[in-house]
């Protein structure tokens, strides 16, 4: 599950820094960089929730 969800979250990212270079979405490495840490931190969360409850 954990790879599913990393996995995901670099597809989202890339495609943010992609349609930013197409002008569609702005971002901005020096303002933007705490969503990926942020992002990161949510997989991890969602990682322990979900094999949390396959444990029970």
């Amino acid at each position: 599950m954990k790879s599913i969800l990393f996995a995901l979250m670099l597809i989202a990212i890339g495609a943010w820094i992609w349609l930013s270079n197409f002008g569609i979405l702005s971002f901005v490495w020096a303002r933007d960089w705490p969503v990926i840490i942020i992002a990161i931190g949510i997989c991890t969360i969602l990682d322990v929730l979900f094999n949390k409850r396959k444990r029970s």
